[in-house]
């Protein structure tokens, strides 16, 4: 859908530069919240609890 369309492209120019390099900006409650892993750590706490009941 448009609206679907819109949110993939506002987030992705949330984490992409001008110039086309990835620049993730920890601060940012949707950078945080739509990454899992980090340096081999989960950082996503849903998971970290989804994994720790399965």
């Amino acid at each position: 859908s448009k609206l679907y369309g819109k949110n993939i492209l506002n987030f992705l120019q949330l984490i992409i530069s001008k110039e086309g390099a990835i620049h993730l900006n920890w601060d940012d409650d949707l950078v945080k919240g739509s990454c899992i892993t980090h340096d081999g750590a989960i950082v996503n706490e849903r998971v970290k609890a989804a994994l720790v009941n399965a």
